[in-house]
């Protein structure tokens, strides 16, 4: 019995390839079209396979939690730690193997023994017990001992730093690396696959170091925590145990703790929450792609299998059972997924290394997790075998349901039989227009909050201003006033430089990188009872020209000039929302007097400046001050450049100039203040460009589909129209009856999907700005375009039908 089974199986999958070969054409049609959405789909799972189903490379990953602060008055939940508190976390702690702390700082690399040329490095400042932590081992070498955190003059490199600055130098232990001017002896080499996913990639590790000082700040929030929980102790037991610490602690420290709480969360979905919005987006996409593909083919087939009705019906005759037909028709619809499939990974594979490059850049997160393991292993291959059973069955039920509904006969003349096939092809047609008209609004909702997100304001000017970062190491800077001249000396030499207009520095880039938030506190206004209940600003540090380099606005009072010296009185500069946070608008804050936590002095308000889009052009603006670099200096700094012609053309030309200052000094991040705020609408734009792709992708397919659809109704109806004509209809009728009848599927589609298109709310949430997901311009748009390409698409079957021959026609059957 199962070898007369696989002999029949085999038989009809034989047949079922001679049927597809005399018809070329139908096949390629069919192959590129699952091929593509089998191409999707494949590449989206294993994109979603490496980064949120594979773990972490970190030894048993679902013992490893952040411990984040969370502030009940803000509703913040992910802010840092600070010192005092994570050593009080540390001791009171029982549900934890390690705690260890984390604080990200840049360093300034120099090594003459390998090489003249200066770099800079992302390190990592951990407590001793990192690797222990993450439960990983150096690949050369030894972790952090506790007497490393004594010093801090230990180090150890990233893979990749090895590799690319040192060579793979297996002796590359013991020796001395120059970090901001000071030696560091290093003693390992991490593993190639450890990665830090929070923040940017590390380079160095270097022991943190808590002084007696550090260890009683409850104010600065810098420290990121993570706890590896003891085996056996549940999450909830642990996050219960650290709400009664934070309890003990808020009743201890209420000028500090209050509103203050431990919050543990999961590093495995901490590292993946910025993806999974844009993911989700794309699985919806690509399953909408899929089901328009397979609505496609199953229309082509069932087209194909009714002008196949007098095969079939001699097959019968000649005994071929009912089972043997469904075979044969689904055989024809498998072979074509499986050739699809066969596309589809070959695809795939090949757009799997351009996923891994772009994806980053244009979702704007940084390192994206699993995405340097990107591969098509066997998992991938067993989901695209699987995708492709699926696509071949769902393409080629509806021929088969149609042939067991049929008369036996299969004759073109069954009672019911043409009206049937119609509705069936109708109703295929209805469902690919509106699962395109659903991509269609998500791409058009998304490309208007795009559009909107590009038109907003952000206070300051970004073209021709190239920008470029600096850090002075304290080891050979140690003085603030001799920072601030090697600053101000470097405007000068760039100012000079031909087609430079301007040229200053500032601690933060305007937009994208927002500085660090203090309290501000007005003249005759109480201190707060608690750092909690201080109203904060972000502030940052600028030199004299900063305002006219980046095109900001002074509505108010005046600017920083060169009277604005260390010596001089302190003064600042505000924008109208710290003005209108802290004066409200019948009162001028210019000569008034406020005061900086950090800073007994207090500052005189010379001047109000416009708003800036500090957070990003979809955030609302944020109080903040200026404080002027002569009075404030600071070791770490962006110099921007506004030029007359291209930016990056000035690159080499300042480069030199600052090589002349200082020859150890590297330059990072050099980029045009344009590509630094593209950064921050990078997720927008590559929401709505891969949804517009896949929504032109599957109204091409629709409009095929529809094509086909008519081209075949056309054929059927030939006798019809023949009669028709026959009898005195003009062309242009016989046109408009094929344009309403694509016009009557169109709108059934538009219908369907505007129907559905609500659901897409819950999809992107979060996702749009300053359009609403029931924008009616975007409904009537897409409806609009729908119906277009729908009579583009029937405008050759219409013309076709108006050249029959009515002659011809009638004698033809």
């Amino acid at each position: 019995m199962r070898i007369r089974l696989q002999e029949n199986y085999l038989m009809s999958l034989r047949q079922s390839l001679r049927s597809l070969a005399r018809n070329p054409g139908f096949a390629a049609v069919a192959i590129c079209t699952l091929g593509l959405a089998i191409a999707s789909s494949t590449a989206l799972f294993t994109v979603v396979n490496a980064t949120l189903l594979r773990p972490l490379p970190y030894g048993h990953q679902e013992r490893l939690v952040i411990a984040f602060e969370k502030r009940r008055k803000e509703g913040t939940q992910t802010n840092g730690v600070t010192p005092a508190d994570y050593l009080d976390w540390r001791a009171q702690s029982h549900t934890f193997r390690s705690l260890t702390a984390h604080d990200e700082r840049a360093f300034n690399l120099t090594g003459p023994d390998y090489t003249s040329a200066p770099e800079r490095v992302i390190g990592l400042l951990s407590t001793t017990d990192l690797l222990s932590t993450y439960d990983v081992q150096p690949v050369l070498g030894r972790s952090f001992e506790p007497g490393d955190e004594k010093t801090g003059r230990t180090a150890m490199l990233s893979y990749g730093l090895w590799r690319r600055r040192f060579g793979g130098d297996r002796h590359v232990l013991g020796k001395a690396v120059m970090l901001d001017g000071e030696s560091y002896s290093i003693i390992g080499v991490m593993p190639a696959n450890f990665r830090m996913y929070i923040g940017q990639p590390v380079d160095v590790y270097v022991p943190l170091v808590i002084t007696p000082q550090r260890s009683q700040d409850r104010g600065g929030h810098d420290y990121l925590v993570v706890g590896r929980i003891r085996d056996g102790v549940a999450l909830a037991a642990a996050q219960s145990e650290m709400d009664a610490i934070s309890a003990r602690l808020e009743r201890q420290y209420p000028e500090f703790n209050t509103g203050h709480a431990a919050n543990l969360v999961p590093i495995a979905s901490f590292v993946t929450a910025k993806i999974r919005p844009a993911l989700a987006l794309l699985a919806g996409a690509v399953m909408l792609l899929l089901l328009v593909a397979c609505a496609n083919v199953a229309s082509l087939l069932l087209v194909r299998a009714v002008t196949r009705r007098r095969e079939l019906a001699i097959r019968m005759a000649l005994g071929a059972a009912n089972g043997h037909i469904v075979r044969l028709l689904l055989g024809e619809s498998l072979t074509l997924a499986a050739a699809g499939g066969l596309l589809g990974v070959l695809l795939a594979h090949w757009l799997l290394p351009v996923i891994a490059m772009a994806a980053p850049k244009m979702l704007g997160t940084g390192i994206v997790p699993g995405l340097d393991r990107l591969a098509v292993d066997t998992g991938v291959l067993l989901f695209a075998v699987g995708l492709s059973l699926l696509a071949g069955l769902a393409a080629g039920i509806a021929p088969a349901l149609r042939f067991l509904r049929a008369h036996p006969s299969l004759s073109e003349r069954s009672p019911g039989a043409g009206l049937t096939d119609r509705r069936a092809r109708a109703l295929l047609v209805i469902g690919e227009l509106g699962l395109s008209s659903l991509l269609l609004v998500a791409a058009g909702l998304l490309g208007q909050s795009f559009f909107k997100l590009s038109r907003v304001d952000p206070g300051f000017q970004i073209a021709h201003r190239l920008t470029l970062e600096l850090s002075l190491p304290a080891a050979r800077y140690p003085d603030g006033r001799a920072r601030a001249d090697w600053f101000e000396r470097l405007i000068e030499r760039v100012d000079v430089l031909a087609s430079v207009r301007s040229a200053a520095v500032t601690s933060s880039v305007p937009g994208v990188l927002w500085g660090p938030r203090t309290g501000l506190r007005r003249e005759g206004q109480p201190p707060a009872l608690s750092i909690e209940d201080t109203p904060k600003v972000y502030w940052r540090v600028v030199s004299e020209d900063f305002f006219a380099s980046m095109g900001i606005p002074i509505v108010r009072g005046r600017g920083f000039t060169h009277k604005d010296t260390a010596d001089a009185s302190p003064v600042l500069l505000i924008t109208q929302a710290t003005a209108r946070r802290y004066w409200g608008a019948g009162e001028d804050p210019v000569g008034q007097h406020v005061q900086l936590p950090f800073r007994k002095d207090w500052y005189t308000v010379v001047g109000v400046t416009g708003d800036l889009h500090q957070l990003g052009p979809d955030k609302d603006v944020y109080p903040e001050v200026f404080l002027p670099l002569a009075q404030f200096p600071q070791s770490s700094m962006w110099l921007t450049v506004l030029t007359s012609g291209d930016p990056l053309a000035l690159t080499r030309a300042v480069e030199h100039e600052i090589a002349l200052l200082d020859r150890e000094l590297p330059v990072s991040h050099i980029q045009t203040v344009e590509q630094l705020v593209a950064q921050g609408t990078a997720p927008h734009k590559f929401d709505s460009a891969v949804i517009a792709a896949f929504a032109a992708l599957a109204l091409l397919l629709a409009a095929a589909g529809l094509y086909s659809v008519m081209a075949y109704l056309v054929t059927q109806r030939t006798q019809e129209i023949g009669i028709r004509m026959a009898l005195g209809a003009q062309p242009a009728h016989v046109r408009r009856m094929i344009l309403a009848e694509a016009a009557k599927l169109a709108g059934g589609g538009v219908l369907l999907g505007l129907a559905c298109a609500p659901l897409l709310g819950r999809l992107l949430r979060g996702m749009l700005f300053g359009v609403s997901v029931a924008d009616p311009v975007t409904y009537a748009v897409v409806a609009a375009v729908l119906l277009a390409v729908a009579l583009a698409a029937s405008t050759v079957p219409a013309r076709r039908a108006t050249k029959i021959d009515p002659i011809q026609a009638l004698t033809s059957q």
